[in-house]
């Protein structure tokens, strides 16, 4: 069930706070905040924008007064084909919550580099994931298969590169701009490595 907070509510400032996963401060503060925990919640809510009713920013960009902010945080479903090693999951799972599940069954995905940042902001600011240059395709988010695509008008779609394959397009690394919300990702993932190593390059001012 959706839970909406106002600015004058008690938990309002709590609340707030979550969505700021740096936890910078920023002077903007939207006038409603809306926890949805379907699907369904958020076509709701972009009606009720329509009548007048996460982001992952290090800018806070999500963050703009007088409006409703979607928090989408708590969709959290995850579904793993070890077969053909795809994962379906929704906004909310964080890098961390993702590959401990895909660990599990010995899969693996180039994720952010913070484990606590919801794969979904990650995916969509363009996704240079961890080992980028030996994964799959490059950078993470061409490893999107398709998405679950809420639009501006309240329609539900699937999109890939065969239908509606301009929101599939746009999704792989819209950023903050997308016209649309994204319920549910397909991510194409990899066996599982030995080890991900990394390299530090210190070089004189000079």
């Amino acid at each position: 069930m959706r839970k909406i907070f106002h600015r004058n509510d008690v938990d309002y400032n709590v609340i707030q706070k979550r969505m700021i996963w740096n936890d910078r401060k920023f002077a903007r503060s939207p006038e409603i905040i809306l926890q949805a925990h379907t699907q369904e919640d958020v076509i709701r809510t972009v009606h009720f924008a329509h009548q007048g009713g996460s982001g992952n920013s290090f800018s806070g960009i999500f963050l703009q007064s007088d409006g409703i902010l979607l928090d989408l945080s708590h969709l959290q479903d995850i579904e793993i084909n070890v077969h053909t090693k795809e994962a379906k999951f929704e906004p909310g799972v964080t890098s961390a919550m993702l590959s401990k599940r895909l660990a599990q069954v010995g899969l693996a995905f180039p994720t952010g580099h913070s484990s606590n940042v919801s794969i979904s902001g990650f995916l969509l600011g363009s996704g240079a994931g961890i080992n980028l240059g030996t994964w799959g395709h490059g950078k993470s988010v061409f490893n999107i298969k398709a998405d679950d695509v809420i639009t501006a008008d309240g329609r539900n779609l699937h999109a890939n590169t065969l239908e509606h394959s301009d929101l599939h397009w746009a999704a792989r690394g819209g950023g903050p701009g997308l016209f649309f919300i994204v319920t549910k990702f397909y991510l194409q993932c990899y066996s599982i490595p030995n080890a991900i190593t990394s390299n530090t390059y210190v070089l004189p001012f000079s």
